[in-house]
Protein backbone atom coordinates (compact mmCIF):
# COMPACT_ATOMS: atom_id res chain seq x y z
CA UNK A 1 0.00 0.00 0.00
CA UNK A 2 1.34 3.43 -0.90
CA UNK A 3 2.23 5.72 1.94
CA UNK A 4 0.31 8.94 2.38
CA UNK A 5 2.05 12.02 1.04
CA UNK A 6 1.92 14.74 3.66
CA UNK A 7 1.67 18.42 2.96
CA UNK A 8 3.64 20.93 4.97
CA UNK A 9 2.15 23.49 7.33
CA UNK A 10 2.44 26.28 4.77
CA UNK A 11 0.74 24.11 2.15
CA UNK A 12 -2.19 23.60 4.52
CA UNK A 13 -2.60 27.36 4.80
CA UNK A 14 -2.44 27.79 1.02
CA UNK A 15 -5.00 25.01 0.58
CA UNK A 16 -7.32 26.67 3.09
CA UNK A 17 -7.16 29.96 1.18
CA UNK A 18 -7.56 28.25 -2.22
CA UNK A 19 -10.48 26.17 -0.97
CA UNK A 20 -12.11 29.25 0.54
CA UNK A 21 -11.77 31.13 -2.75
CA UNK A 22 -13.42 28.32 -4.70
CA UNK A 23 -16.23 27.86 -2.16
CA UNK A 24 -16.93 31.60 -2.08
CA UNK A 25 -16.98 31.83 -5.89
CA UNK A 26 -19.27 28.82 -6.20
CA UNK A 27 -21.73 29.99 -3.55
CA UNK A 28 -21.64 33.54 -4.87
CA UNK A 29 -22.29 32.38 -8.41
CA UNK A 30 -25.16 30.08 -7.42
CA UNK A 31 -26.71 32.85 -5.32
CA UNK A 32 -26.17 35.86 -7.59
CA UNK A 33 -27.29 34.42 -10.92
CA UNK A 34 -30.89 33.83 -9.78
CA UNK A 35 -31.00 37.23 -8.06
CA UNK A 36 -29.72 39.08 -11.12
CA UNK A 37 -31.91 37.11 -13.53
CA UNK A 38 -35.07 36.79 -11.42
CA UNK A 39 -37.49 36.88 -14.40
CA UNK A 40 -35.80 33.74 -15.75
CA UNK A 41 -36.12 32.04 -12.36
CA UNK A 42 -39.83 32.84 -12.40
CA UNK A 43 -39.92 31.02 -15.74
CA UNK A 44 -38.48 27.91 -14.05
CA UNK A 45 -41.21 28.04 -11.44
CA UNK A 46 -43.91 28.66 -14.03
CA UNK A 47 -42.80 26.04 -16.59
CA UNK A 48 -40.92 23.58 -14.37
CA UNK A 49 -37.20 22.76 -14.38
CA UNK A 50 -37.66 20.38 -17.33
CA UNK A 51 -38.23 23.46 -19.45
CA UNK A 52 -34.55 24.39 -19.12
CA UNK A 53 -33.23 21.05 -20.42
CA UNK A 54 -32.55 21.39 -24.16
CA UNK A 55 -33.95 18.10 -25.49
CA UNK A 56 -33.06 17.18 -29.10
CA UNK A 57 -35.80 18.30 -31.45
CA UNK A 58 -37.34 20.42 -28.71
CA UNK A 59 -37.66 24.15 -28.46
CA UNK A 60 -34.61 26.35 -28.57
CA UNK A 61 -32.95 27.47 -25.38
CA UNK A 62 -34.21 30.76 -24.07
CA UNK A 63 -33.18 33.07 -21.26
CA UNK A 64 -34.42 30.54 -18.68
CA UNK A 65 -32.13 27.87 -20.09
CA UNK A 66 -29.12 30.19 -20.16
CA UNK A 67 -29.76 31.34 -16.60
CA UNK A 68 -30.10 27.80 -15.28
CA UNK A 69 -26.94 26.50 -16.95
CA UNK A 70 -24.91 29.56 -15.93
CA UNK A 71 -26.14 29.34 -12.33
CA UNK A 72 -27.19 26.32 -10.30
CA UNK A 73 -26.90 23.89 -13.23
CA UNK A 74 -23.40 25.06 -14.16
CA UNK A 75 -20.06 24.89 -12.40
CA UNK A 76 -21.16 26.50 -9.11
CA UNK A 77 -21.88 23.28 -7.20
CA UNK A 78 -18.76 21.41 -8.44
CA UNK A 79 -16.69 24.48 -7.58
CA UNK A 80 -18.01 24.42 -4.00
CA UNK A 81 -17.30 20.69 -3.74
CA UNK A 82 -13.76 21.04 -5.14
CA UNK A 83 -13.05 23.96 -2.82
CA UNK A 84 -14.30 21.97 0.17
CA UNK A 85 -12.18 18.98 -0.85
CA UNK A 86 -9.03 21.10 -1.22
CA UNK A 87 -9.67 22.73 2.15
CA UNK A 88 -10.24 19.32 3.77
CA UNK A 89 -7.10 17.80 2.25
CA UNK A 90 -5.06 20.68 3.60
CA UNK A 91 -6.64 20.30 7.01
CA UNK A 92 -5.73 16.60 7.27
CA UNK A 93 -2.25 17.26 5.90
CA UNK A 94 -2.64 15.50 2.55
CA UNK A 95 -1.25 16.95 -0.63
CA UNK A 96 -3.48 18.02 -3.52
CA UNK A 97 -2.18 16.72 -6.88
CA UNK A 98 -0.35 19.47 -8.76
CA UNK A 99 -2.43 18.84 -11.87
CA UNK A 100 -5.48 20.20 -10.02
CA UNK A 101 -3.69 23.49 -9.44
CA UNK A 102 -2.44 23.71 -13.01
CA UNK A 103 -5.87 22.97 -14.49
CA UNK A 104 -7.50 25.58 -12.23
CA UNK A 105 -4.83 28.12 -13.14
CA UNK A 106 -5.20 27.49 -16.86
CA UNK A 107 -8.99 27.47 -16.74
CA UNK A 108 -9.08 30.74 -14.80
CA UNK A 109 -6.63 32.47 -17.13
CA UNK A 110 -8.19 31.31 -20.40
CA UNK A 111 -11.77 32.00 -19.29
CA UNK A 112 -10.75 35.33 -17.77
CA UNK A 113 -9.09 36.42 -21.01
CA UNK A 114 -12.06 35.29 -23.11
CA UNK A 115 -14.68 36.90 -20.86
CA UNK A 116 -12.76 40.03 -20.01
CA UNK A 117 -12.76 41.39 -16.48
CA UNK A 118 -14.47 38.73 -14.41
CA UNK A 119 -13.96 36.64 -11.26
CA UNK A 120 -12.47 33.87 -13.43
CA UNK A 121 -9.02 35.35 -12.76
CA UNK A 122 -9.51 34.61 -9.05
CA UNK A 123 -9.80 30.91 -9.91
CA UNK A 124 -6.26 31.08 -11.28
CA UNK A 125 -5.12 32.52 -7.94
CA UNK A 126 -6.65 29.50 -6.19
CA UNK A 127 -4.97 27.20 -8.72
CA UNK A 128 -1.62 28.89 -8.19
CA UNK A 129 -1.96 28.35 -4.43
CA UNK A 130 -2.60 24.64 -4.95
CA UNK A 131 0.47 24.05 -7.14
CA UNK A 132 3.57 22.90 -5.24
CA UNK A 133 5.03 25.99 -3.55
CA UNK A 134 2.95 28.08 -5.94
CA UNK A 135 5.47 27.41 -8.67
CA UNK A 136 6.39 25.11 -11.52
CA UNK A 137 5.61 21.39 -11.45
CA UNK A 138 8.38 19.25 -10.02
CA UNK A 139 10.05 16.61 -12.16
CA UNK A 140 10.28 13.09 -10.81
Amino acid sequence: MAEQVKAGRTAAGRYAVAGGILVALGIGHAALVPVLAWPSVRGWVRDGLWSVVPFPGGGGGGAETATFWSGPGGFAVPLVLLGGLIWHLGRIGARVPAVVGWVLTGWGLVAGILLGPSPFFVISVAGFLVTPKGGRPRSR
